[in-house]
């Protein structure tokens, strides 16, 4: 599989993503000098064919506004590089623009040189996205230096792991002080909106591996927001430097995978007021509401897989009891043949001239096409001895 600036380009054209990142070479962490020089001169190249491709082809998101495209900025650990890149990239005149190639195994502190030395080159009334980063000092660390917009694996992960982030740092809610801890998981920041109402022994609970309801620990990676605000109020004093003003993209972006995120939130917290104990009962007094999750998610995957399933089972087996000679069938490893003569649980299949085999029913995939009056093939009697 060949995949080149035209092609990456031309395919986030057909999925109508609202943002599109440039084709690009993101240099391993450390990489030499004359490593760095060649995967830049690589990228930058690059990312002139992009411009060229998207300036012909003008592609549109989903909801038909322009599709908008990020340069990306690299030069590894080097400051001269990380300059030029940015400098080149400007003129090309992109919607916005990343720094890439950071948090790829280089010390923080080089991260944030990264960052520090690219930014400022970068249009000021133009989104600047730093992919892949962090925790929330991190972020703050790098609002301080001039950017707008961040994505990172790190919420989900942690709250995997049964953690979230709070005004005074992270917390464990698998660990034993929590079980009877009614306090909500971020008492001085806020909670998210999924999980306000729900004390920390509630979500413990519902994070150990023995809880009743699989889907509510979902819950935990939407308590991650409020920590990040609460980092900001208690770090930004220390951080050098001004904040950078928001920008915003005219028309707005809206981001479609957002819509279904807030859509399954509202879902799980459905179910989580379901089966939360109500004020003044204790957990477990309503096994129902309890048990509703798992009765519902039965009946969708019902629905979804098992019912189409046997629907389709049945027919098979309906095709096979009907089968007789001069139907066109596929096998189950694929071999396309006419049946010549049929046994109890056999069939002769001619797949070529003077080419038969014969085989199980069960190794009957689909009927393609069935015999007329007229097709039906008669096999002469010194064919069918055997």
């Amino acid at each position: 599989l060949f995949l080149g600036p035209e092609s990456a380009m031309e395919i986030q054209g057909v999925l109508g993503s609202d943002i599109a990142m440039l084709f690009d070479e993101c240099p391993p962490s450390g990489c030499g000098r004359d490593y760095a020089e060649k995967s830049l001169a690589l990228t930058q190249r690059w990312a002139v064919r992009c411009r060229s491709w998207i300036d012909a082809h003008r592609p549109l998101c989903d909801n038909g506004r322009p599709q908008r495209h990020f340069g990306i900025v690299q030069g590894s650990v080097f400051q001269d590089l990380r300059e030029q890149a940015a400098r080149d990239l400007v003129p090309l005149d992109f919607d916005g623009y990343a720094i890439g190639g950071v948090s790829v195994g280089e010390a923080e502190a080089e991260m944030l040189n990264a960052v520090a030395w690219a930014a400022p080159l970068l249009p000021e009334h133009k989104p600047r996205y730093v992919m892949g980063v962090g925790t929330p000092p991190q972020l703050l660390e790098m609002i301080a230096r001039g950017v707008d917009m961040f994505d990172c694996v790190l919420p989900t992960r942690v709250a995997r792991n049964g953690a979230a982030f709070t005004t005074r740092g992270l917390i464990s809610l698998r660990n034993k002080p929590f079980e009877l801890d009614d306090r909500e998981i971020d008492p001085e920041g806020g909670s998210a909106s999924a999980c306000a109402g729900f004390s920390r022994g509630y979500i413990r609970h519902l994070i150990k591996p023995e809880a009743p309801d699989p889907a509510q620990p979902a819950l935990l990676p939407h308590a991650h927001a409020p920590g990040a605000r609460a980092h900001r109020g208690r770090h930004v004093p220390r951080v050098q430097g001004r904040l950078h003003r928001p920008v915003s993209i005219d028309p707005p972006v809206h981001v479609h995978h957002l819509s279904i995120h807030t859509a399954m939130t509202s879902f799980v917290h459905f179910l989580a007021q379901g089966s939360a104990p109500a004020a003044g009962q204790t957990q477990g007094s309503n096994p129902l509401m309890q048990l509703a999750p798992l009765i519902l998610m039965f009946v969708i995957f019902y629905f979804i897989a098992i019912r189409p399933q046997r629907k389709k089972q049945q027919e098979l087996a309906s095709q096979i009891s009907a089968l007789k000679g001069g139907d066109h069938i596929v096998t189950t490893g694929g071999i396309y043949g006419v049946i010549s003569s049929l046994q109890e649980k056999t069939v002769t299949l001619k797949i070529a001239d003077n080419v038969k085999i014969k085989l199980d029913k069960a190794a009957v995939a689909a009927v393609v096409k069935k015999s007329s009056d007229a097709d039906v093939i008669e096999v002469p009697a010194e064919e069918s001895k055997d």
